[in-house]
């Protein structure tokens, strides 16, 4: 596609690393002569109707989001069979990428990007967005060192996709908040949680969970306690570790219930780093243990009567496939297939 021209505007000038999902390209806006990205749907979700009509969806919530830590995206366009996103073109680097190169980072720096990512979660949630995908992988530094947050929402495509989720999964796994693998929809709290891995991983060079396969991940995101980061780095302040484990906790009321209220902390701290001034960041009591209840799903039809009786319940209908998205699709297939490989190994 080299030298290719779409819609008589963006001429292609070279490919870059993208992903299973978006073939992604530097361009040249010849309107504007500037360079944007173009990020090219790939098969098989470019045939998929659900993905692109989501993805549409997707676009044109997020370019409503104007901030200087949130990548800018523009618009969606269609050039011969082909979709692509218009968005800000970042000459940098991932922040994956830092922290196997640098981590662990010194708390001020840790708390200079986790401060950056708060508030472009913040901005995205000012105008109805979640990010649901927050990772090493969606954040970036530009050349000039400013943190850039990307793919708000973009979940919501790997959601409407039935090819996706078995690829997202692995990218996913060590970000996923207990209630999303329970079963509930990304939300603030769930991009805290995010959050919280991600500053546990600046802070130390390595994440909170880890285990041979994404299932293993998963299970530990679930099942087991939040690590204090100071038991790898002593040198964390108290008040850094307890915001870390205020956001990893695994009942979504015990954390932040915003970025700003995390962002609040944040900067106390930071300002106490700087000016040698201790931070009082109280972490919550846990309410939850360990593994959240499922909500019981909402009854669609109100309670009938009887006659000479107390009122009475429809009942409830049975969940089926249609009403389970299919990414959670996935991960309840995979976690059944887990739990069938486990008991063949007991019994042979």
């Amino acid at each position: 596609m080299i030298g290719q021209v779409l819609n008589s505007r963006y001429e292609i000038l070279k490919e870059i690393p993208g992903t299973p999902f978006f073939a992604n390209y530097v361009a040249k806006d010849v309107y504007r002569d500037v360079r944007v990205l173009l990020r090219v749907v790939k098969e098989p979700f470019a045939s998929e109707a659900s993905f692109v009509a989501e993805l549409v969806s997707v676009v044109e919530k997020s370019k409503a989001l104007q901030h200087p830590h949130i990548a800018r995206v523009e618009t969606i366009e269609e050039a011969n069979g082909l979709y692509y996103i218009v968005g800000e073109h970042i000459d940098g680097e991932p922040l994956r990428e830092r922290i196997r190169r640098l981590a662990p980072f010194s708390p001020a720096l840790c708390c200079e990007i986790a401060i950056s990512i708060a508030e472009a979660l913040q901005a995205g949630l000012n105008h109805g967005i979640v990010h649901g995908d927050l990772s090493s992988d969606t954040v970036m530094y530009d050349s000039d060192d400013v943190v850039k947050v990307l793919d708000f929402g973009i979940w919501q495509c790997y959601s409407a996709s039935e090819s996706a989720p078995g690829i997202v999964l692995a990218r996913m796994a060590p970000y996923l908040a207990p209630e999303v693998i329970e079963g509930g929809m990304p939300s603030a709290q769930s991009d805290l949680y995010a959050l919280g891995v991600l500053l546990y991983e600046l802070l130390t060079g390595q994440r909170p969970f880890d285990g041979p396969t994404p299932l293993r991940v998963l299970d530990q995101h679930r099942q087991a306690p939040a690590p204090d980061p100071r038991t790898l780095n002593p040198s964390i302040p108290r008040a850094l570790s307890a915001i870390v484990g205020r956001a990893l906790a695994k009942n979504p009321e015990d954390r932040y219930q915003t970025p700003s209220q995390m962002l609040d902390d944040l900067l106390a701290v930071q300002e106490s780093l700087r000016y040698g001034k201790p931070a009082q960041i109280q972490a919550p009591t846990p309410k939850v243990a360990t593994r959240l209840p499922r909500k019981p799903a909402p009854d669609t039809e109100a309670p009938r009567t009887t006659q000479g009786g107390p009122a009475r319940k429809p009942p409830r209908r049975p969940r089926g496939d249609d009403d389970v998205p299919a990414w959670l699709r996935a991960l309840i297939y995979v976690f059944g297939g887990m739990a069938i490989a486990t008991i063949a190994a007991f019994i042979y």
